[in-house]
């Protein structure tokens, strides 16, 4: 009988449970290798999520309120006896559920289901487990492998692909995937050509073993134009490139592959190290076979802080109590876990809810079947009515980087996310591409998807081989017309669903703003300061700027409209739509538009070096004849696509209207949109002084309208308004500087039209700008608008600024830095040289004072924190007798002897993984199992170094008294200590803690050509084996009392521990 820890009353068919109630639970983890008694790679640092997800549960007063969670563990290591064995003394001890036992799960699952006990389950794939009717307590959040099935099956209806041939690996894994694809083909009329098995010895890359591929596609290519394939990621490239060899990348063919493990990425995009480089060089072959690629994968984790911080909780969780792991690098499954854990918490929390028994399993799983939650991992997961786990996956192509990340550089090839594919409500999956992928799939030559089967047939059985009769011309022609009628009205309907479908809204809860309300006038705000570079000082200045924001994690500039709401009507929605699909370098992009209350306003991208008016009034930015031209260009540029675009017209060009952006592109903005902002209300805390300047730009047409002024100008109206914005470039100051009169004086003479027209003076203009600079200015403010030119001509006059320039400003910088940049590479190389060789030679003495992973830290500037060591051997040797030896010698001689005797000694043990801790003047100290930990291997090391030293010593000739024999005596012992970096001018490597003294004591208590063992490290050596150790009897030992200690007195050769130094490892 189970023995109950907890206070349950049976009140009218309800279980109630005292507060302040315990409850326990289990965990089963495979944390260690059985066959070497190290860390599995798995449990390590997952178990470490565990702890965490108890603590989140004890601490969040929301999950199971008034309760408290406690819990055991027990380590598996995958034995299937151990798991059976807990659970059972787990259920008789009144525990409520287990969490585990994420190896294989068929019996314990059975076990737990037969006896009505809970298991929420974070890594077993099998696939029986999914019958409710034999494991009706069993549920798991890591999803079956064969769940990938689904998006398979979303992929092949998307490109209309009913014919397939499948490739698969000869592995369990894989035929249970196949199993369960072939089931799906049914369903859905799905035909397999042809179906391919290479066995799973095959090893790319590998000539002494034949390559399976060819001969699949010798086989299969004429009756096939898709192949699904079955197995790991490194055969996958393998297939593509012999697929490559046939010929097959020709556009016509296409490859599907699946990556079943949710292994660890920080992105949606996959390193591209396995799939594209020989060695460190980017292997051009296997980037141009994995263009007919598509790979369907679970998708990655979002790696926001949240999730980063909780992956270091996990790490430093399993370094410490109970499991005292190392703490690898973060591991998906550590969320699996952690989600297991929290879901099994919520549904004993409903259980209780609903009144019913905190023991029945049955109804603790009921609770989390079908289930959404968001996992720790940062994506929307889920249980199905199986209790399997459902998580999402996505598409992978082939393609450039768009944007880098911190995998890819932007322009570089990899493994690219172009969508995923999701489980909606009703279980249906579907393919979406969100703006999370904001890459189009990139087919062979361009030339989308390729058919299952050639329009012909694959033998053109369905073409006739003789020409079209005459008399299909008519209908052919009625076909055209047909075609081209329905195209415009495909393209009507398509433009009124563009209309209703709102992608432009923005929902301001998404936009992350600093400053004012947007609520607002937004014309004159002064909220935020942005810091700009000079180009030509290096010099950085505070400039005003527009009030900024982040939307979807990009920057932008917000613009607030002093309106209440919006009416979308049709034609405002028009507006709206014809800025969304503005596209040009120099016209800034309409990012979005939020139209409710109170938060009205137009989200464009942000450029980041302010307005041209800032730039122009930094006196600090030096802007020479090539900036300036440039811009112009931009400026220009930009204007002709706004004039040539649905927009139209601008209606309000002026310096602070045009931005700059990292590049020094200038770039249009604040055009458009004016039904969405008709109507605003005036910011009656707006001096009169500013309304005047802010019409110093408009054309005098314009202006005499004055109320009935449209907001959208004119296209000549923003010629005129050009030509003044071209008198700032000149002057680097305000519009009419020289003039004397005040702003709302100047609007008024502008307006009476007088003879000359009242204009801005150029009298510092002339000074600075060419010629055909002038005459334009004179033509574009023109009092006639009919007169004034377009900005195509505009263009034509301005020609002659561009001569001998290069397209944009950052080319002209470019070539310009490049002049000096060839006079100083020869200087630079020299001195580069010279520092590569002191900074090796600094480097290589500094790995002689120290372990060579120490003095990397150090070198890289990062502090070197003590590091305690659970257990370590430690090595102490003297030479009896020395001190007679010194009296009779010179220090000359002496100084020889220890050179000789050193230089042999440290040849010998580099034979060890150990490290020589320090000398003096006779007294030789090593140890192992530090900075680098090895498992239990440092005793043998220890061990085996000391008898070599001693077989050494023995044939060692004294220089100057080659009769004398050298009498080592070495003391050996294994225990914890602290080590660390002590000093800076002469940094050593140091090792405290009592068994350092403990080793010392061996070695002085010790006897000539003997290797004195204290009693833990002979039993760390009997664990090892192959060492022959004689007792040698109870040793008083100062401080230490009496102790039963060992002779070293051979090694089995048998058994001789291995002297090559094992593989780096991370601290």
């Amino acid at each position: 009988m189970r023995c109950l820890m907890l206070s349950v009353v049976l009140v009218a068919g309800y279980v109630w449970v005292a507060l302040g109630t315990n409850f326990k639970i289990g965990l089963l983890v495979p944390l260690t290798d059985p066959q070497t008694g190290n860390a599995s790679g798995f449990g390590d640092p997952v178990a470490g999520a565990f702890p965490v997800a108890v603590d989140d549960i004890n601490l969040n007063p929301a999950i199971l309120p008034g309760h408290t969670v406690s819990w055991e563990w027990v380590d598996t290591k995958c034995d299937i006896n151990t798991g059976l064995t807990a659970v059972s003394d787990w259920w008789k001890r009144g525990f409520v559920g287990v969490i585990g036992p994420g190896c294989s799960c068929d019996y314990e699952a059975r076990l737990a289901g037969s006896i009505n006990f809970p298991m929420f389950d974070y890594g077993c794939d099998e696939g029986a487990v999914s019958n409710k009717l034999l494991y009706p307590t069993y549920i798991r959040t890591l999803p079956p492998s064969t769940r990938i099935v689904d998006a398979l099956i979303v992929t092949l209806q998307k490109f209309d692909w009913d014919q397939v041939t499948v490739v698969y690996r000869n592995h369990s894994i894989w035929t249970n995937i196949l199993n369960a694809m072939k089931e799906e083909f049914e369903v859905h009329d799905i035909t397999v050509q042809h179906q391919e098995v290479f066995q799973t010895g095959f090893v790319p890359n590998n000539d002494s073993i034949i390559n399976p591929f060819p001969e699949i596609f010798t086989r299969t290519k004429e009756t096939t134009r898709i192949y699904v394939f079955l197995g790991e990621m490194i055969e996958l490239r393998s297939f593509a490139m012999a697929a490559l060899d046939e010929g097959l990348n020709n556009g016509d063919y296409a490859i599907l592959g699946m990556a079943i493990d949710h292994k660890i990425r920080r992105s949606q995009n996959w390193h591209s190290l396995d799939f594209l480089h020989m060695g460190t060089y980017l292997d051009e072959k296997a980037a141009k076979a994995m263009e007919s690629v598509l790979i369907i994968a679970p998708k990655a984790p979002k790696f926001t802080f949240v999730y980063k911080s909780w992956n270091v909780k996990v790490r430093d969780s399993v370094q410490g109590a109970p499991f005292f792991q190392t703490g690898r690098e973060f591991h998906t499954f550590s969320a699996f876990l952690y989600d297991a854990t929290i879901l099994f918490a919520k549904a004993l929390e409903e259980t209780l809810a609903a009144g019913e028994d905190p023991f029945d399993g049955e109804a603790i799983v009921s609770h989390a079947m079908g289930v959404q939650y968001q996992s720790i991992s940062m994506l929307q997961n889920g249980i199905d009515e199986s209790g399997d786990g459902i998580s999402r996956y996505m598409l992978m192509d082939m393609n450039e980087l768009q944007e880098a990340d911190s995998w890819l550089t932007a322009g570089y090839p990899g493994v690219i996310g172009v969508g995923e594919f999701i489980r909606n409500s009703n279980g249906r999956w579907t393919f979406n591409a969100t703006d999370d992928y904001n890459t189009p799939i990139k087919w062979p030559n361009d030339a989308g998807p390729p058919l299952d089967m050639p329009v012909c047939g694959y033998f053109e059985e369905f073409c006739p081989k003789y020409g079209l009769y005459f008399g299909l011309g008519v209908p052919i022609v009625l076909l055209i017309v047909g075609c081209a009628v329905g195209y415009f009205y495909y393209r009507k309907i398509k433009y009124e669903g563009e209309l209703d479908s709102l992608v432009w809204k923005i929902n301001f809860d998404d936009v992350q703003a600093k400053g004012k309300d947007t609520n607002k006038s937004g014309i004159s705000m002064k909220s935020m300061v942005m810091s700009t570079l000079s180009v030509m000082t290096n010099q950085e200045t505070q400039q005003i700027f527009a009030r900024i924001g982040t939307y979807r994690g990009n920057i932008c500039a917000i613009k607030a409209v002093n309106k209440h709401s919006i009416d979308l009507t049709r034609t405002v929605r028009q507006e709206l739509k014809a800025m969304h699909d503005v596209r040009h370098d120099n016209v800034c992009q309409f990012v979005g538009a939020s139209v409710d209350s109170p938060h009205v306003c137009i989200l464009m991208t942000y450029c980041a070096k302010g307005s041209l008016q800032d730039i122009l009034e930094n006196d600090d930015i030096k802007l020479d004849n090539m900036f300036l031209a440039s811009m112009i260009a931009d400026l220009v540029k930009g204007m002709i696509y706004i004039h040539t675009s649905m927009i139209e017209s601008h209606g309000n060009l002026k310096s602070s209207n045009c931005v700059v952006d990292n590049r020094f592109v200038l770039q249009i903005t604040d055009y458009g949109l004016h039904e969405f902002k008709k109507g605003q209300g005036e910011d009656p805390d707006l001096p009169d002084d500013v309304r005047y300047r802010n019409l110093l730009w408009r054309a005098p047409e314009l202006l005499r309208m004055g109320k009935k002024m449209p907001l959208a100008g004119t296209p000549k109206g923003d010629v005129y308004s050009f030509a003044v914005v071209l008198t700032e470039m000149y002057s680097r100051a305000e519009p009419y500087n020289l003039n004397d009169d005040e702003p709302e004086e100047i609007v008024e003479k502008v307006m009476a039209g007088s003879i000359p027209p009242y204009r801005p003076l150029l009298n510092d203009v002339n000074e600075k700008a060419p010629e055909c600079v002038l005459k334009a200015i004179r033509s574009c403010w023109g009092e006639d608008p009919v007169e004034r030119p377009d900005f195509f001509k505009a263009r034509t006059m301005l020609a002659p600024l561009q001569k001998g320039l290069k397209p944009n400003i950052m080319d002209n910088m470019i070539t310009i830095m490049e002049r000096y940049t060839n006079n100083l590479e020869e200087l630079v190389d020299e001195r580069t040289q010279e520092l590569q060789k002191e900074k090796a030679k600094t480097e290589q003495l500094l790995h002689r004072m120290l372990p060579p992973s120490i003095a990397s830290q150090l070198i890289k500037g990062i502090s070197v924190a003590p590091e305690a060591f659970d257990m370590v051997t430690i090595f102490f040797s003297d030479i009896v007798g020395f001190t007679a030896l010194s009296a009779a010698s010179t220090p000359i001689q002496v100084v020889n002897l220890l050179n000789a005797l050193y230089t042999t000694f440290d040849a010998t043990i580099s034979n060890y993984d150990v490290y020589k801790v320090e000398t003096i003047g006779d007294a030789y100290m090593l140890v192992s199992g530090l900075p680098l930990r090895n498992g239990n291997r440092h005793a043998g090391m220890i061990a085996s170094a000391a008898w070599h030293l001693l077989e050494e010593v023995t044939t060692f000739v004294v220089p100057h008294k080659r009769d004398e024999k050298l009498k080592l005596r070495i003391g050996i012992h294994s225990g914890s200590c602290v080590a660390g970096v002590v000093g800076l001018t002469m940094p050593r490597y140091c090792l405290f803690g009592d068994t350092v003294n403990t080793a010392s004591r061996m070695e002085s208590n010790g006897l000539a050509l003997k290797i004195h063992v204290s009693p833990e490290c002979r039993q760390v050596l009997q664990e090892l084996g192959g060492y022959n150790l004689v007792e040698r009897g109870l040793v008083a030992m100062k401080g230490k009392g009496e102790i039963l200690t060992y002779w070293l007195e051979g090694q089995d050769p048998s058994y001789k521990v291995e002297r090559n130094k094992p593989p780096k490892q991370d601290l």
